[in-house]
């Protein structure tokens, strides 16, 4: 892709050295760094000496020159991107143990990244002590676990992931991670989008043969508005997962059971809207590729339920 052979310092300079950027201090992540606002040249000019690190939601000007990995070219992940984000530093960047309640695809363009990672399954253990429910992180330090404190991470298994120049990570919703930079130059681009519970096979049959990669540009990735909204894909799809044919019975009596009663009403007018054939069955390709807005519109009027928060962090 033309961003791993073209992103070079002096070239990310002279053609995007205009946009404005935002930095963060301090290497070691802690949650309470301050940002720092600047244009994409100063940063170039000065962060290998600065503790700072980039991060920064990727400018549309940047797109044509970035690609979307094969994997989600078809099957309906299109539908569901959420952030494009960029990661550079000078290495030595450090990372929380943390997790995202949407799934991540991590490119690296530069440098060298080691993840401990841990499956969403231990929960239980992870997040027994330490955690921070509001931020979505734990104060164990991975590197070096204070067992007196935390004596539950000694039952804890863990992976360990090492990512070099030109490789791509998968980094599933709700797992634990932990992430480490290394090299003079790491940069890093991830793609958050919403979990697939339904995969589309109809979808790849019908594009045929795909291309390795497609422009991050001809993707829609979502507004701020759809991003914090994305609780509001929650409410519906998750009581629907595992279901094949969603009638509108079914689609009554699954809502119902997991948001109660007396909601019929704003229930049936959900359905309608996102039956688009209005042949009184949802498809999994109408379920995942509603509009996030109109649909919030609706619960917001009917239903005391705020979108979900989510705290990304990556480094």
């Amino acid at each position: 892709m033309p961003a791993f052979k073209l992103w070079d310092d002096e070239y990310l300079s002279n053609k995007y050295g205009h946009l404005q950027i935002q930095a963060e201090y301090g290497k070691k992540e802690n949650r309470s760094n301050h940002a720092l606002d600047l244009t994409m040249k100063r940063f170039l000019q000065v962060y290998k000496r600065k503790n700072i690190y980039m991060v920064n939601d990727m400018d549309r000007e940047m797109m044509d020159e970035f690609f979307v990995p094969k994997p989600l070219l078809c099957g309906g992940f299109a539908n569901l991107f959420d952030m494009c984000v960029m990661w550079f530093s000078s290495g030595g960047t450090k990372s929380v143990l943390h997790n995202d309640d949407i799934d991540n695809i991590n490119c690296l363009m530069d440098g060298t990244k080691e993840l401990v990672m841990i499956d969403k399954k231990h929960q239980k253990l992870v997040e027994q002590t330490g955690w921070k429910v509001s931020k979505s992180y734990s104060v164990v330090d991975v590197e070096k676990v204070d067992l007196i404190r935390f004596p539950q991470f000694k039952n804890v298994p863990w992976f360990k992931a090492t990512m070099e120049r030109g490789d791509c990570l998968f980094i599933p919703k709700e797992w634990y991670h932990h992430v480490q930079s290394y090299g003079n130059r790491n940069l890093a681009i991830n793609i958050w989008f919403s979990h697939l519970d339904h995969f589309n096979k109809t979808d790849c049959t019908e594009k045929g043969t795909l291309p390795d990669y497609e422009p991050m540009s001809k993707f829609k990735i979502g507004t701020v508005e759809e991003y914090f909204a994305a609780g509001w894909r929650s409410f519906i799809i998750d009581p629907l997962v595992g279901v094949d044919l969603v009638t509108r019975d079914v689609f009554m009596t699954k809502m119902l059971d997991a948001h109660g009663a007396g909601r019929e009403n704003v229930l049936k007018e959900i359905f309608t809207s996102l039956d688009k054939d209005q042949d009184r069955v949802l498809t999994w390709d109408e379920l995942n590729s509603f509009d996030i807005e109109k649909i919030g519109s609706i619960l917001e009027a009917e239903v005391e339920m705020p979108p979900e928060e989510h705290a990304h962090e990556e480094l």
